[in-house]
C-alpha cells in the first residue's frame, strides 16, 4: 500500500495525471540527496525537479506547477528552455538566468504570481507567451526581462574632443547621426538604422581624412487585429516575408518606410578644412488591410558612402515597402550635401503612404571656424557646428514624437506576446524592450520600481503609487 501511494504521488507530480497547479516544482540538477541549483535544460525529459524535499526523487517537470528555482542557495545558475512551459506561479531564490530556446506562459486564469526573494535578481531572456492569465512581479528582488533588444533610438555618435586630432564616434541609436571630429583633425562617425547622415571629417595635417558614412534605411511592421497589437518586425536588408496565421487573426499592418542617410564630407591632407555632415532619409507610413498569407517585399536604401578628401558627402537611396506587389510606402534618402556648409534630410516631395516626415539636415560653420558638424536624424532632427571651443559635434539624435509610433514599434520588435496584463507589486524590474511586458496594460504599484532603459513601451503604463524611471 506505501509504496502504492508513493507511486501515485509520483506520477501526479511528473504532470501525467492531474493539472499539477499548486505543486511547487524544485529545479534540482542532482540525483543526489540535496537541492543543487545548478545549470541545465527546462524540457520534457531531463529529470531535473524534486519534490521531495531534497530527497534522491527527482522526475521531468510536471505542467501547470509553480517552479521555484534557487531553493540551494547558489547564484549563477543558467536554465535554457526548449519547449513551452506552462506555469502557474514562479519564485526565484537565487540570482540566475533562463536563457534561450522555448517560453513560459501562464496556467492560472487568476494570474500568476512571479516572486524575486530579496537580495536577487533574476533574469528571463525566454519568450513570454500568451496564456491564461495576468502577471504579477512580486518579492523585493530584482526581475530582468531581456528578450531581443536593446533597440536605442537616442544615441547620436559621440563628439571628437580637445586640442588634439579626435574621431567622432558611430551612432548607436536607430536614425541617429555619427559624429564630427575635433577642430584640430579625425574621422568622422557614421549613421544608424534608418538614416542618420554621417559625420563630417575635420582638419588635420596627417593625412586625408573620411567623413562618416550615411546610415542604411530601415522598414518597420507593426501587426494588429483591430486595434489590438499583436507584434512588430524590422529590417535593414531588401527581402520579403508571408504574413503567418495567427491567434487572434492579422487583420491590418502598419508600414513605416525611412530613407537612407546621406555621408558627411572629407578633409584633404594639409589643407585646413571643415565640412558638413550628412542628412538623414525621409520617414513615410501607411496602414493597409492585411491577410494570412499575402506577401510584403520592402527594398532598402543604402546609405552614402565615406568621402575622402575634399569632398561633399553622397547621397543615400530611397526605401520602398509593397504589399502583394503594389507600392505601399516610399521615403527617399538624403540627397548629397549642397555645398562645404549645408546638408538637406530626405524630402516628403514625391513620398507614398499615409504621411511623411523630412529627414534632418546638417549645417556647418562659416569659413575660418574649422568645426565640422554632425550627422542629422530622422524625425527632422538637424546639427550645426558651434565654433565656440576645440570640441567636435555630437549627433543628433531620433525625435520619436512625430514618426507616428515608428519608435514604439522598432523597439517592441521580438519582444514578448501576451494580451494578459502585468502588475508590479514590489521590487525593481528592468526591461530592455519595448513589449518585454507583453501588449496588455502594465500597473506599478507603489512598492514597486520600473525602469524602462530608454524603451519606448508599446503598453498602456498606469503608476499606481510605484517609480517609473525612463
Amino acid at each position: 500500500m506505501i509504496k502504492l501511494l508513493f507511486l501515485l504521488i509520483f506520477t501526479v507530480n511528473a504532470g501525467y495525471v492531474g493539472n499539477n497547479m499548486g505543486i511547487t516544482s524544485i529545479w534540482d540538477t542532482t540525483k543526489a540527496a540535496g537541492i543543487v541549483d545548478g545549470s541545465g535544460p527546462w524540457d520534457s525529459t531531463s529529470l531535473n525537479w524534486n519534490f521531495d524535499g531534497g530527497g534522491i526523487k527527482n522526475s521531468t517537470y510536471p505542467q501547470n506547477s509553480s517552479p521555484r528555482f534557487g531553493a540551494g542557495g547558489l547564484d549563477g545558475y543558467s536554465i535554457s528552455t526548449t519547449i513551452n512551459n506552462w506555469v502557474s506561479g514562479m519564485r526565484f531564490s537565487a540570482t540566475g538566468t533562463i536563457a534561450s530556446g522555448g517560453g513560459i506562459l501562464c496556467k492560472k486564469s487568476n494570474g500568476c504570481t512571479l516572486t524575486v526573494d530579496a537580495g536577487k535578481t533574476a533574469t528571463i531572456a525566454v519568450s513570454i507567451r500568451n496564456g491564461d492569465g495576468n502577471w504579477t512581479k512580486s518579492g523585493t528582488g530584482t526581475l530582468t526581462i531581456s528578450r531581443a533588444g536593446p533597440y536605442p533610438v537616442v544615441a547620436g555618435g559621440i563628439k571628437g574632443t580637445g586640442t588634439a586630432l579626435s574621431s567622432g564616434g558611430n551612432a548607436t541609436g536607430m536614425g541617429c547621426g555619427g559624429g564630427s571630429p575635433s577642430k584640430n583633425g579625425g574621422y568622422g562617425g557614421s549613421g544608424y538604422r534608418g538614416g542618420g547622415g554621417g559625420g563630417a571629417a575635420g582638419y588635420s595635417s596627417g593625412g586625408n581624412q573620411s567623413s562618416g558614412s550615411g546610415g542604411d534605411g530601415l522598414a518597420v511592421f507593426s501587426f494588429y487585429n483591430g486595434s489590438q497589437f499583436i507584434y512588430s518586425s524590422w529590417y535593414t536588408t531588401s527581402g520579403s516575408f508571408i504574413i503567418p496565421s495567427w491567434t487572434p487573426s492579422i487583420n491590418s499592418v502598419k508600414a513605416w518606410a525611412v530613407g537612407a542617410g546621406a555621408s558627411g564630407g572629407g578633409c584633404d591632407q594639409n589643407n585646413s578644412c571643415a565640412n558638413v555632415g550628412g542628412g538623414s532619409g525621409a520617414t513615410a507610413w501607411v496602414t493597409v488591410s492585411a491577410n494570412a498569407g499575402d506577401t510584403i517585399a520592402y527594398t532598402i536604401g543604402t546609405g552614402g558612402t565615406a568621402s575622402s578628401g575634399w569632398a561633399v558627402g553622397k547621397a543615400g537611396g530611397s526605401t520602398t515597402i509593397t504589399y502583394n506587389a503594389t507600392n505601399i510606402a516610399q521615403a527617399a534618402g538624403a540627397p548629397a550635401t549642397v555645398s562645404y556648409t549645408a546638408s538637406n534630410g530626405g524630402s516628403c516631395s514625391s513620398y507614398v503612404g499615409n504621411g511623411c516626415i523630412q529627414g534632418g539636415g546638417a549645417y556647418g560653420m562659416a569659413s575660418g571656424d574649422y568645426q565640422s558638424s554632425a550627422g542629422g536624424a530622422i524625425g527632422n532632427v538637424s546639427t550645426t557646428g558651434d565654433g565656440n571651443d576645440n570640441d567636435g559635434g555630437t549627433g543628433a539624435s531620433t525625435n520619436c514624437n512625430n514618426l507616428s509610433g515608428l519608435c514604439e514599434a522598432y523597439q517592441s520588435a521580438g519582444g514578448n506576446y501576451y494580451l494578459q496584463n502585468t502588475i508590479l507589486s514590489a521590487g525593481t524590474t528592468n526591461i530592455t524592450n519595448g513589449s518585454a511586458l507583453g501588449v496588455g496594460t502594465v500597473t506599478v504599484n507603489a512598492g514597486a520600481t520600473l525602469n524602462k532603459n530608454g524603451m519606448n513601451m508599446i503598453n498602456t503604463v498606469i503608476n499606481n503609487g510605484g517609480t517609473i524611471n525612463p
